[in-house]
């Protein structure tokens, strides 16, 4: 997993801080203010290839994590549970992927 976000935060630098930033500055309502941060930040950490993996594989816990997010607002630790499932299918993954060659240098 640290590979994949090692990449995803050289790939995605610029948009990781000002999403981050947005977030920052609107605690309470990042969600609908920070929106276009948030599109701008999956369309880039989308043009990775462990990432497009990890969606096509971990689409249901994804889901549900999102689903849990989106319900819950600012109570995330309501969605630790779902969170963890995305993480170790997340993590699933990512160590099939490197085991299948694709991270041979």
């Amino acid at each position: 997993m640290d590979q994949n976000i090692a990449l995803i935060e050289k790939q995605c630098h610029k948009q990781i801080q000002i999403f981050t930033k947005c977030v920052e500055l609107n605690e309470d309502t990042w969600q609908t203010v920070c929106s276009t941060e948030k599109e701008n930040l999956t369309k880039c950490s989308s043009e990775n290839p462990m990432i497009q993996l990890i969606n096509k594989n971990c689409k249901n816990e994804f889901r549900k994590y999102d689903s849990c997010v989106r319900d819950n607002g600012s109570q995330l630790y309501n969605c630790m549970e779902s969170l963890e499932q995305f993480n170790t299918c997340a993590a699933r993954t990512v160590n099939g992927f490197g085991s299948s060659g694709y991270f041979k240098k």
